[in-house]
């Protein structure tokens, strides 16, 4: 059943990259078109700032999930029950913290972002914040329930969720536009999208899981063994929050709104490709949890680590080969116009330097389940501070690039040279064996790595060529990756479905 949930999980994860990639795709000219560029940067700038309050959390909500397991291999179902009752107290309290440092936020929101945005950006943002900080304070309790889910591996019905979440935002948001709300409307209906997955989520955790909750008495060996384990993932959090938000703040107080709206268009791009990533890790966090728990080797888990890399390598590698080759002229041509060139480098600089870290992003989960975290914590986040100091001086000199390639200069050094020391010296990781899986997957993509660069060179003319170019690339990818890269295991993810399709379908016509 579970394996069952995570294989569909994974599909509906791909599934909702690919149709939030293309609503986003559609749906931000639409929303440049009504706000411009300048309202755009403010909005975007805005909503970096709010999510800073998301940080309150303190990591507990990626502490759940392991101390859930350590009472679910005991058959412990008090212990769940005090672990959800304290986990809510401390979500809502937090809640409430994070509404009235909100407040705080927004009355002094002239002197934080005096500088280069004017009297009626710093008071448009300040009518975005307000919603906006009540959106964060529903997504507190929200989250507790999404990770009792988690744990339960019910991920279809996150998936599902997840997917009605995306398709909202444009069916609520358009309208908004076109009668004038312009970014107010768009906040708002974050605001209304946060409410209904709170509605949903606590509905099927309690109604349809049985989730139940123990308030007569706080466990404190609990509570400061989660705190412990949880300060570090706080640490990791606001290392996230630095790396991937702090250009936008540093742009709009030191060059300007127009440059946020540059360095966001070339971010959402960077987002579609991160979520590739994520999606099918969410899928194996709970197994990860259940290994360790159950003591299994470090050679098992070093190769579900490289298995999962694996995967995640040939998608990611396409992504981003092919951003490479046609993203310059999608980016001038067919999304926007040649004015957001820069765009497309912000994007290429980011997900070239996270690419390592992104394949090897369910690493961070075995940590935790481990609770072998604090290390990758405390670099992360001297490393983010190193960011937000060189991201400075390269921003005003070199504007939305300046900002990217200083996140990517910190993002090679802590995620991709530091961390495979820890993965090899700590977390019992064979990294040798590690990336002689990953060699052997590159071998298959060397090909399409050299008709990129022959691409690019070329000057595309229509869109009709445009297309041409990328279905013969993705052919081309497919063909060397299934051939000189995939191995049984890999091969099987692709025949199967597509035999069962098939019988499917065969069944059907017979009984016709």
């Amino acid at each position: 059943m579970n394996f069952s949930q995570r294989k569909v999980g994974a599909v509906l994860s791909y599934l909702s990259i690919i149709i939030n990639t293309l609503l986003t795709l559609a749906y931000t000219p639409i929303i440049l078109n009504y706000l411009g560029d300048a309202e755009y940067g403010v909005y975007e700038l805005t909503a970096s700032l709010v999510a800073y309050l998301g940080l309150l959390s303190l990591g507990f909500g990626g502490a759940y999930i392991r101390f859930y397991y350590g009472y679910k291999v005991k058959n412990d179902d008090s212990g769940i029950r005090k672990l959800n009752g304290l986990f809510i107290i401390v979500f809502m309290f937090m809640a409430f913290i994070a509404l009235f440092l909100g407040i705080i936020l927004i009355l002094n929101l002239d002197t934080i972002l005096s500088g280069k945005l004017s009297i009626g950006e710093i008071s448009l943002s300040k009518k975005l914040m307000s919603i906006l900080v009540v959106n964060i304070f529903l997504t507190f309790p929200t989250s507790v329930f999404e990770a009792y889910i988690t744990a339960n591996e019910k991920f279809i019905f996150q998936k599902v969720i997840m997917l009605i979440r995306l398709i909202l935002s444009p069916v609520l948001g358009i309208p908004l536009l076109m009668i004038g709300f312009k970014s107010v409307g768009l906040v708002i209906v974050t605001t209304l999208i946060s409410f209904f997955a709170l509605i949903s989520n606590s509905y099927f955790a309690i109604k349809k899981l049985g989730m139940r909750f123990d308030f007569t008495s706080i466990d404190k060996k609990l509570l400061k063994a989660i705190s412990v384990f949880s300060s570090f993932i706080f640490l990791t959090m606001i290392t996230e929050q630095i790396n991937w938000s702090v250009d936008k703040f540093v742009l709009g107080k030191f060059v300007g709104s127009l440059a946020v709206t540059s360095y966001a268009m070339g971010s959402i791009i960077y987002r579609a490709y991160q979520q590739l990533a994520a999606s099918i890790v969410n899928v194996f966090v709970p197994q990860i949890n259940r290994m360790v728990s159950n003591d299994e080797s470090d050679m098992e888990i070093t190769k579900l680590f490289a298995k999962i890399s694996r995967i995640q390598m040939y998608v990611l590698m396409l992504f981003l080969l092919g951003f490479f080759a046609f993203g310059k002229f999608f980016i001038s041509n067919i999304w926007l116009n040649k004015s957001y060139i820069e765009s497309y480098y912000v994007a290429l600089i980011l997900m070239s330097a996270s690419f390592l870290s992104l394949i090897q992003s369910i690493g961070i989960d075995i940590q935790r389940a481990k609770n072998l975290h604090r290390f990758t914590a405390i670099v992360f986040f001297i490393v983010a501070i190193t960011n937000f100091f060189i991201s400075i001086p390269l921003a005003i000199k070199f504007g939305p690039i300046g900002s990217a390639l200083g996140t990517a200069i910190t993002v090679t050094i802590g995620n991709g040279i530091i961390m495979n020391i820890y993965y090899y010296k700590r977390i019992g990781i064979d990294i040798f064996y590690y990336f002689k899986e990953i060699i052997l997957v590159l071998r298959g993509m060397i090909p399409a790595i050299l008709i990129s660069l022959i691409i690019y060179k070329i000057n595309i003319k229509s869109i009709y060529e445009f297309i041409g170019y990328i279905i013969a690339f993705v052919i081309f990818y497919c063909f060397t990756s299934w051939y000189l890269s995939m191995n049984k295991f890999e091969k099987d993810l692709v025949r199967k479905p597509i035999k069962s399709l098939i019988n499917i379908i065969k069944n059907k016509y017979h009984s016709l």
